[in-house]
């Protein structure tokens, strides 16, 4: 398990600004609620083939990358945090929109390997954009956020 002090620095990273301590407390571990439906509907579309699923994920994550939130992000708040008795994610900041849209583009490249009978391929891309999501979903960790505050510095921290 991470500090508290890295926690807040994975979130930052991810475009997370602003939240206090006591936010991060709340919902800290529920701003994994989004990937970890992500990647059991990835699984699930791997595993059976599915272009529909594929497609579906990829206009999710679009959805994502031009709103504030994700589409999961809206069955949290209006749903499950209604049992859970936390407070609402938080909208959704540059970097986390920006990987929405890389693994949107990402996932319809696996439907469409998946269409023309490259099925290694698809998978094998599939599997990696799963391991990314694992990471999410697991420890609050982006690895694709991490990889832009290494290229390009603050990712929105500092700005």
């Amino acid at each position: 398990m991470s500090s508290p002090k890295e926690t807040r620095r994975r979130l930052e990273v991810q475009g997370y600004l602003g939240l206090s301590d006591n936010d991060i407390a709340d919902i800290g571990f529920w701003i994994q609620f989004t990937p970890a439906l992500n990647t059991a509907l990835l699984a699930v579309a791997l595993f059976t083939g599915s272009r529909n699923i594929l497609v579906l994920l990829a206009f999710l994550m679009g959805m994502g990358s031009v709103f504030s939130f994700h589409p999961f992000d809206i069955l949290y708040n209006r749903g499950v945090r209604l049992f859970t008795r936390t407070k609402r994610l938080p909208p959704s900041g540059a970097p986390r929109r920006f990987v929405f849209s890389v693994e949107g583009l990402a996932l319809l490249a696996v439907a469409w390997l998946f269409t023309t009978g490259r099925f290694g391929a698809a998978f094998t891309i599939g599997c990696v954009i799963i391991a990314l999501l694992l990471s999410l979903t697991l420890f609050n960790m982006c690895l694709v956020s991490e990889a832009m505050e290494k290229v390009f510095g603050t990712s929105g921290r500092n700005r």
